[in-house]
């Protein structure tokens, strides 16, 4: 650490759980994870953030295809952040017994596009 600017963001990371098929909030909603990225409420300041998913229960494909299936449902509606098929998450490029991994990029509203690191995590 020494010689380091310890006010220097080097990490971002959000956690949201992946337990209720019917809890939107990896994507939108009040603490929306995905959403809060594009529209700048949270990582304004980085172009790379990971987001940190912990399932609860069922597959990490089932998360994978739940989670696009709410993104193309935002994408019916032509409100700010303005979802598109480029916010899709890309095919799961990792799956292990207890953790997977796929990323995905997003437009916001001011800034270049974000880049999210999605690592979920098989908790028990």
């Amino acid at each position: 650490l020494f010689g380091c600017d310890l006010t220097e963001r080097i990490m971002l990371i959000e956690g949201k759980r992946l337990h209720d098929p019917y809890d939107k909030q990896y994507v939108t909603g009040k603490t929306g994870g995905i959403s809060r990225f594009k529209t700048e409420d949270h990582g304004a300041d980085v172009e790379s953030a990971c987001m940190v998913g912990y399932v609860q229960n069922n597959t990490f494909p089932f998360w994978h295809d739940k989670i696009n299936g709410w993104i193309q449902n935002a994408m019916e509606t032509p409100t700010p952040p303005n979802w598109n098929e480029h916010d899709l998450l890309q095919p799961l490029l990792m799956k292990k017994t207890h953790l997977s991994y796929c990323a995905s990029s997003h437009s916001r509203m001011n800034k270049t596009p974000i880049r999210l690191h999605h690592f979920w995590v098989k908790v028990l």
